[in-house]
């Protein structure tokens, strides 16, 4: 069981359904891999930790074999975590959108996060890249603004 991670995640005031959104799994998969039924994969386990804002070690490295330690974690956790979570307020500042349209866009999945008790928290990053989401999204409004503008020019002729 990971007892740490219970410990933390409660201390924080997150449910199961919660961190289920974080990794994308069901709540009844989450429970069981909290409960230590099902292993977390690394990238689980990374997507938990910046969620919590907490280093990987601190919540899973007591629960490790020494063999998962060397082979699977070790490399993993030097690494930085290539993401982070903004609220929607933060990501509206960061991108000049309006909260509100930041909401609706997360809500309508064209922005990957996720949202819980109230709280859209929206996945950005570090390396200035865009989700395939988030690329998906713009290319399908330039083609659309593309057809728009060509049947346009078609009654215009």
């Amino acid at each position: 069981m990971h007892e740490k991670l219970k410990e933390i995640r409660e201390k924080k005031g997150y449910t199961i359904e919660d961190m289920a959104q974080v990794i994308k799994k069901s709540p009844c998969t989450y429970f069981k891999k909290e409960n230590g039924d099902v292993k977390f994969s690394v990238n689980e386990a990374l997507e938990i930790s910046n969620f919590l804002k907490c280093k990987v070690e601190k919540i899973f490295n007591n629960e490790l074999s020494e063999n998962e330690k060397q082979e699977d974690w070790e490399v993993t956790l030097m690494q930085e975590v290539p993401f982070y979570y903004l609220s929607a307020r933060a990501y509206a500042k960061q991108t000049g959108i309006g909260e509100a349209e930041v909401k609706k866009q997360l809500a309508k999945g064209a922005l990957e996060g996720f949202i819980t008790n109230n709280q859209y928290k929206i996945k950005v990053y570090k390396d200035g890249a865009v989700s395939q989401k988030e690329y998906d999204a713009v290319l399908e409004r330039a083609i659309t603004a593309e057809t728009k503008l060509e049947k346009a020019k078609m009654i215009l002729e």
